[in-house]
């Protein structure tokens, strides 16, 4: 199986216990931990948060699944500032290069809904996978 996958098998099996009030928790935890954060999530309008640092992404986390996809920079900390429940997360190193492999059915399965199909999901990067779940 591969990586991205089992993440997002692994964080569907979690998502009953996952809500909004949850991730926030986490992000507010993330910024008092890491000093010049800036979150940019709108509660209940987005699916997803995103981490920033002068304007640079760092972090991609999901409202719909615990799943948080941080840049290497912050995803220590990350797991470090949150003695509570975590999302599962996954390090990488830049969120476009497409380094990530998984199936259209294997996406629909962990996001509950249907995704575009016009999609090569055998290439693919954290900012496509963003992409795909918000179109």
């Amino acid at each position: 199986m591969d990586p991205l996958h089992q993440l997002l098998t692994t964080a569907k099996a979690r998502q009953p216990a996952w809500n909004a009030w949850k991730l926030g928790q986490f992000l507010a935890a993330l910024t008092t931990a890491q000093r010049g954060l800036w979150i940019d999530w709108e509660e209940g309008d987005e699916r997803w948060a995103r981490v920033l640092r002068d304007g640079e992404l760092l972090g991609l986390l999901s409202a719909d699944l615990p799943v948080a996809f941080l840049h290497h920079a912050i995803a220590s900390t990350a797991t470090d500032a949150a003695p509570y429940e975590l999302p599962a997360i996954h390090a990488v190193e830049s969120f476009e290069s497409p380094v990530f492999s998984t199936t259209h059915a294997a996406m629909e399965a962990a996001f509950g809904r249907s995704l575009i199909t016009r999609v090569d999901y055998t290439r693919l990067s954290i900012s496509d996978l963003w992409w795909i779940t918000v179109h």
